[in-house]
């Protein structure tokens, strides 16, 4: 238990920690008084089920703008911007609600902008943990604020329940508008250390290109995507849904629907204690394997019961497989990525997750609409643990930890008679390698590993040539968009990236080195063909 708290001890995360801990509990408080108050002013199933998606919409559409915005900007200042700005929406919302001037798509607008600045937010924050724990701390960082979002959404609907109950939805919108101000204080004490490159920030479209470019050649990130995708576009139904269960099975008011999203953050904080025990005697694969099963168990449920107890269990359950899924992909995902391309990578993990979250939300609220409430979730049962069968090939657990340290330049540029402008290109790099005479399959296995590495560090049209005049002798070429983007990739490599490119030299003839030479397109003109 004192290892799970020991990035407490660090002020800054500490702070930041309870003033997150704080507003996700307002935040919760939201998404309870939004979905209620939607079945007061539409009987539609449909509307029901587009807050949320209207939540996570928002996601899936900017979250990795936000991520772009979140590696080229200072990471604090712009927190700062996406706090103040959720306050404001916040306070509207408020007092329209209060005013009796809420219609259901004003609802909905202000759910989608409010959820457009939690997209905004999202990659900064986390991508701002390791700035704020030491290496060793990481692991168990991110399990607290796993725990910190869950233990938000135990306590934030059961007291939006009661509030509602006893005041109306705009009270618990007004106590979210406060929570804001927690974290705006802490991020205005944190005092961030930025460490100087001698480069200049990214520009916008480059950093968007290069956090796709990433991921486009990124094998173990795009498997956490899958399956983080896939297990969403269930699991969603979960939330999505439980206003309708709530008035249409359980007959309840706001409070029950309270107790059943706290049952759920109940369930994912205990899973999350004991989730590093489990860790030590389970696989990744199997523990995601486990939660799907436990997801599909509480849609059966939900299928079958009209008893408020046993859809508390069936909540409770739910919360145990979302937190085991959420916590452990996102680990993976922060393991796979270095710090130079951090926001944006997990930028794309949400894009996909709430992505699906939408998705998910809109065809099963319109296939309430054909079926009713019960059978979709009956159908929704086998879906997932099908699904869960479907991703056994996909595994993570061989994915070994990375040591994405920055590596020391292993090419100079002291030899170029005239070093380029930043902004001129493209370049092409080509790079000649004599190889022993007995290493050639060791060399193609060894370079295609390189070749993915240039490709996501800054490279495209990447080729590799064999001399058909000298024996054993092979060029690599590739082009970079300008010359500011090639001294990107040198500052790019990684300690492991710069393992594999020293186990390729070891193929060549004893006594030779990869001879390199770098080219300015000589035409004057851009070349942005990709």
């Amino acid at each position: 238990m004192a290892g799970s708290l020991s990035p407490l001890k660090h002020k800054s995360f500490a702070f930041l920690w309870l003033a997150a801990l704080v507003s996700n509990i307002g935040t919760w408080m939201h998404e309870v008084g939004a979905g209620w108050l939607m079945t007061e002013l539409s009987d539609n199933p449909l509307m029901v089920s587009l807050v949320a998606a209207s939540t996570s919409l928002p996601v899936f559409l900017f979250v990795l703008v936000a991520g772009a915005l979140a590696d080229i900007l200072d990471r604090r200042k712009y927190l700062l911007w996406t706090q103040f700005y959720m306050l404001l929406l916040a306070i509207g919302l408020t007092f329209m609600t209060w005013s009796d001037m809420m219609t259901p798509w004003l609802l909905l607008f202000f759910t989608f902008a409010i959820g457009t600045g939690a997209a905004l937010m999202m990659p900064a924050w986390d991508a701002i943990i390791p700035e704020l724990v030491p290496r060793n701390d990481l692991s168990q960082a991110i399990a607290l604020g796993s725990i910190g979002i869950n233990a938000a959404r135990a306590i934030g609907p059961a007291l939006a329940g009661l509030i509602i109950a006893a005041s109306g939805s705009y009270a618990v919108f007004a106590l979210n508008t406060v929570s804001f101000l927690g974290v705006i204080i802490s991020l205005l004490y944190w005092r961030r250390n930025v460490v100087d490159r001698g480069m200049a920030p990214e520009r916008f479209i480059g950093a968007i290109k290069a956090g796709i470019r990433f991921t486009r050649y990124t094998k173990s990130l795009q498997i956490v995507l899958l399956r983080s995708g896939l297990f969403f576009i269930t699991a969603i139904a979960l939330l999505a849904l439980l206003p309708l269960y709530v008035r249409e099975v359980l007959q309840g008011n706001a409070q029950v629907l309270g107790y059943l999203q706290a049952s759920m953050g109940i369930g994912a904080i205990l899973t999350a204690f004991v989730m590093p025990l489990a860790k030590k005697h389970l696989s990744i694969d199997s523990l995601l394997f486990i939660a799907a099963a436990i997801l599909s168990l509480s849609f059966i449920m939900l299928s079958m019961t009209e008893h408020l107890i046993l859809a508390c269990i069936a909540l409770f359950t739910g919360g145990m497989a979302w937190i085991m899924v959420f916590s452990l992909l996102r680990v993976k995902a922060q393991e796979t990525v270095p710090n130079w391309v951090r926001a944006r990578a997990m930028s794309v993990m949400l894009m996909v997750s709430f992505g699906s979250m939408a998705l998910g939300s809109a065809i099963w609220g319109q296939l309430v609409n054909i079926i009713g409430l019960q059978i979709t979730y009956a159908v929704i049962a086998p879906i997932s643990f099908i699904v869960a069968f479907l991703m056994i090939p996909f595994s993570l657990k061989n994915m070994t930890h990375q040591n994405h340290e920055q590596a020391k330049e292993y090419h100079q540029h002291r030899k170029l008679r005239v070093i380029p402008n930043r902004d001129e290109g493209p370049i092409q790099v080509t790079i000649e390698y004599r190889l022993s005479s007995l290493k050639e399959d060791d060399f193609k296995y060894r370079i295609h590993q390189l070749s993915l590495i240039r490709k996501r560090n800054g490279a495209y049209r990447w080729h590799l040539f064999k001399d058909l005049e000298t024996e054993n002798v092979f060029v690599e070429q590739f082009l970079i968009e300008d010359w500011e983007e090639h001294e990107r990739q040198h500052a790019r490599t990684s300690v492991d990236e710069k393992t594999i490119h020293d186990g390729l030299i070891s193929c060549l003839e004893d006594g030779t080195q990869p001879i390199v030479k770098h080219y300015l397109h000589s035409n004057g003109r851009r070349n942005h063909e990709r």
